[in-house]
């Protein structure tokens, strides 16, 4: 019996299944460490990692405007630190202890119409690290991107992406949208932190790696349409494949698929398939898992078995509710 929650995609795509290559019984083959590719995506943002503390790009000032405002006020407040990074050897700290009541600190960076121009239409992603080093639970901050038409007028848009930070721990707040030139004269990036009510708890709050990207489709990309847990008795997974237009003219459309181990080292079954359009959905055999964590490893090349472009999806193997 298989979920039929699918189904419906298929009429957009082609349908294709691999016999598949078992490895024997109570064992798993081993495999080749997955590559991680270097991501094709077109930053934005100059020192965006704020890696370099004498680049031009980011200013930083506080909010409602004070006498004097800006970043010689606030050195103490806004600065480039070594002290945790989520990459590199930098971040930006926020430190509201520095600071008193109904005071936001803010780091933001000016972009020209014209650096922006070029990806009209594209989708993008706004995205930043962020890490909380003391202040109260739940605290966030908020990271934006707005666009401005004639001087003197609201912004056109904005996009913007909550910061909830974790105590002593990175984490990654993102959001993608697609770039609507319009009218748009010029946009800026910025990062905002606000004070808390209770001024003993002031936080302190490190981010890294604020980034605008316009973004580039991989090579491969794939996804798993009956969600990351496969019910028992279900035995297949359906997933839906995408192969670039640059991958696809270069020949590459033989799929390789294995179900593996979490890591993606373990194959305990695995399949070739001939690929007949750039959009398929994929039937990979899960059978005879027992209850579990596995993953599916897709790789595509010009000749069965080879990887020159690899996805891993991370899937449950459990008892479902017509499973005995």
């Amino acid at each position: 019996m298989r979920s039929a929650a699918w189904l419906g995609v298929l009429g957009a795509c082609a349908l294709v299944a691999g016999a598949p290559l078992c490895a024997p019984q109570g064992a798993a083959l081993e495999l080749p460490a997955l590559r991680a590719e270097a991501s094709a995506n077109i930053e934005l943002v100059a020192n965006s990692g704020f890696e370099d503390p004498e680049a031009k790009g980011w200013y930083f000032s506080d909010w409602p405007p004070r006498k004097d405002t800006g970043a010689k006020l606030i050195a103490k407040s806004v600065f480039y630190s070594q002290d945790v990074a989520h990459s590199g050897k930098r971040a930006l700290c926020f430190d509201l202890t520095t600071v008193g009541e109904d005071r936001i600190l803010l780091a933001q960076q000016k972009l020209s119409a014209e650096s922006l121009a070029q990806y009209d239409g594209r989708r993008m992603r706004l995205s930043a690290w962020v890490w909380l080093a003391q202040g109260p639970p739940g605290y966030q901050g908020g990271l934006t991107m707005r666009q401005w038409g004639a001087p003197g007028t609201p912004p056109l848009s904005s996009v913007h992406v909550r910061l909830p930070a974790t105590r002593g721990q990175w984490r990654q707040c993102a959001t993608e949208f697609t770039l609507r030139m319009g009218e748009t004269r010029r946009a800026d990036v910025g990062v905002g932190m606000r004070q808390v009510p209770d001024l003993t708890g002031s936080p302190i709050i490190f981010v890294d790696d604020v980034k605008l990207e316009a973004l580039t489709p991989p090579d491969l990309s794939a996804e798993l349409l009956c969600g990351r847990t496969l019910f028992s008795p279900d035995d297949v997974l359906p997933v839906k494949v995408e192969v670039s237009d640059e991958a696809w003219q270069a020949g590459l459309r033989q799929l390789r698929w294995n179900v593996t181990s979490p890591d993606g080292r373990r194959s305990y079954e695995q399949g070739d398939v001939a690929l007949a359009s750039k959009s398929a959905v994929v039937e990979v055999s899960a059978s005879g898992l027992p209850e579990g964590s596995y993953a599916a490893r897709l790789a595509i090349g010009a000749a069965p078995g080879e990887r020159r472009h690899e996805v891993l999806l991370t899937f449950r193997r459990a008892e479902g509710p017509f499973g005995r």
